[in-house]
């Protein structure tokens, strides 16, 4: 009680691309059935934040990254914490980036959200496959609809 949430939300392609490898390796073979498993998990999810939208600050991932700045500030005023200046908003920002970094070099797992190369190669073609999964039309709509 008394705390905000927000809930940043990504494309079901690329959300689903990018979890699926958290799931398993860009070398193992295509796994269907996780990625159904996967689509049906964010409509579902998604769904239930659909039916709570009123009490839930709704954040666009691609305006996350479009400008991180803008983004600290949106959310240090939805907290209510103190304004911080530009120079100070930055420096937090390249603080975390290169800690991403470091965490992303420590392990060959996905630690991070960075991008990572080795990933994106298999991206394109697990989308395409996310698009044929049963759930994919309904996670579109409630994108749709959150966006």
């Amino acid at each position: 009680k008394g705390l905000n949430p927000i809930i940043i939300i990504r494309h079901p392609k690329d959300a689903i691309a990018s979890y699926y490898f958290t799931r398993s390796s860009a070398d193992a073979p295509l796994n269907m059935l996780l990625l159904k498993r996967l689509t049906h998990q964010y409509s579902s999810y998604y769904q239930l934040v659909y039916k709570k939208r009123a009490s839930i600050k709704i954040i666009l991932f691609d305006t996350v990254t479009k400008d991180e700045s803008a983004f600290i500030k949106d959310m240090a005023e939805w907290f209510r914490l103190p304004a911080m200046d530009d120079a100070t908003v930055e420096a937090r920002i390249k603080s975390y980036k290169d800690l991403m970094k470091e965490k992303e070099g420590e392990k060959d797992v996905r630690i991070s959200a960075l991008p990572n190369k080795r990933r994106s190669k298999h991206t394109g073609a697990t989308k395409e496959h996310v698009e044929n999964t049963p759930d994919y039309k309904s996670a579109l709509e409630i994108y749709q609809k959150l966006n």
